[in-house]
């Protein structure tokens, strides 16, 4: 209460968090007023506050004549229905506040409806967070009411809210008016194949979303191909794992990858493309997709055809900069080889993520995975600790230092495998032995762009 006094008169205090901290309602009540003077303010954390619902009704009259706080964390301080409705006065009143999380608030859908209300008054806020509150079918299709009306918030986020196929529809009808709104979170709701078919048109017409998380939608096959269909050339990132998006799904993405142009991020984790979905997508990149930097297929039952088939894309492709293979565990070696030589020619992957992790991995079956040459340098394979070992001391540490899957084997496996690399290191580097045979200690000129290998 002290401390909500002196902000009243505080000129220097910009950021405030208070997360974790029980102020209750004689807490709430002191922040309130000085939220009411306070001109310095510009962000304040209330997480975990125990504000209840009379706590979240004493920041209202604060909050309205605030015209400096533009970040508020209110998450999971149980305010319920009464409290949202408290909150969506100040919102209506309040045209400076940009960003407003009210994560696991348990407003329900009663509480979303007052908030949709005065959503759609206000002309300011840029991104809210609802995210774990039910507001089920009913509070999402107010939200798209209030979209028809709003032009301003940016980011919307509605993660597990159990909103079924009609209340996804009533929401995403509202994006083909909204020309605001770039980034939609719908994961954990089941929105099923209505839902998907519903944005897929909205999107036709759409061209300000550019980040849409569809993770674990019950969307399927078809509504995977109802969002290929789209052919967005706005979007940037789309999550659609755990889906149970299969071959047909895949290959639907594949072929909408030539008019998603602007396509940057693409999350198929979770899902069953196997082989031939991957190698339709590999292809897909390969022949006419430019933009794609960050692909992630893990958990998709992968073996050796589909990995070869994005090793070969790896060549030549210059654009992609994070692939992510995990629990692939189909892959064999003639999968390892394949990405091996791909690095010999690939310069611009930044991170791979592996098919299979240290533990269940034969080391002598990782070693031609592991090749470096020109620009590929270890990571995982070459740090101390977490950190990225200096190039210069890269020899050194090969032979001497602790080295991250290493851990896990033999000794007698552990040093083989040390002069395996130094050998590997040595031979794709000439530059590096140019230098040693000067007797240069310095070799970090030489150094490649180091990548992350997992």
């Amino acid at each position: 209460v002290e401390f909500a006094g002196a902000l009243t008169k505080n000129r220097s205090v910009e950021t405030l968090e208070l997360a974790g901290q029980s102020i209750a309602v004689e807490g709430a009540t002191a922040l309130g007023d000085a939220l009411a003077e306070n001109r310095f303010l510009t962000s304040l954390a209330l997480d975990w506050c125990e504000l209840g619902e009379e706590g979240a009704a004493a920041l209202v009259d604060g909050l309205a004549r605030n015209q400096c706080l533009r970040s508020l964390n209110m998450e999971n301080n149980e305010i319920g229905a009464e409290g949202a409705k408290a909150l969506a006065e100040a919102i209506a009143k309040n045209q400076y506040l940009k960003d407003f999380c009210l994560s696991g608030n348990e407003m329900e859908a009663e509480g979303a409806v007052a908030i949709a209300n005065a959503l759609a008054k206000n002309c300011c806020l840029e991104s809210l967070n609802l995210t774990y509150n039910q507001i089920g079918d009913e509070g999402a299709t107010a939200l798209g009411d209030a979209l028809t009306k709003n032009n301003c918030l940016k980011s919307l986020n509605l993660h597990d809210n159990d909103i079924g196929s009609e209340g996804a529809e009533a929401l995403v009808g509202a994006l083909s008016k909204n020309q605001s709104l770039e980034s939609l979170n719908l994961e954990v709701n089941g929105i099923g194949v209505g839902g998907a078919k519903a944005l897929a048109e909205a999107l036709v017409q759409n061209q300000c979303i550019k980040e849409l998380n569809l993770e674990d939608t019950k969307i399927g096959d078809e509504g995977a191909m109802a969002l290929a269909s789209t052919k967005n050339p706005f979007l940037k990132k789309l999550k659609i794992p755990i889906n149970e998006i299969g071959v047909k799904g895949a290959k639907g993405l594949a072929d909408a990858l030539v008019e998603f142009k602007c396509l940057e991020d693409l999350n198929l984790s979770g899902n069953k493309i196997g082989d031939e979905g991957t190698l339709a997508i590999a292809n897909a990149i390969q022949s006419y997709n430019h933009s794609l930097v960050n692909l992630n297929l893990d958990g998709n039952g992968i073996g050796d055809s589909g990995v070869v088939g994005l090793a070969k894309m790896l060549q030549t492709n210059m654009v992609l900069r994070n692939l992510d293979l995990r629990n692939n565990h189909k892959m064999t070696d003639v999968g390892r080889k394949a990405l091996g030589l791909a690095m010999r020619h690939n310069r611009v992957l930044d991170s791979l993520e592996r098919p299979d992790g240290p533990r269940d991995c034969p080391w002598s079956q990782s070693v031609e995975f592991f090749t470096i040459c020109n620009s590929i340098s270890f990571w995982k394979v070459v740090q101390d600790e977490g950190s990225a070992i200096p190039w210069s001391n890269m020899v050194h540490v090969l032979l001497n230092g602790p080295v991250y899957p290493w851990k896990y084997w033999p000794e007698d496996k552990v040093k083989s495998y040390r002069l395996s690399m130094v050998l590997i290191l040595l031979q794709n580097r000439p530059d590096i032995v140019v230098e040693m045979e000067r007797g240069s200690t310095d070799l970090s000129k030489n150094a490649p762009k180091r990548r992350r290998i997992e």
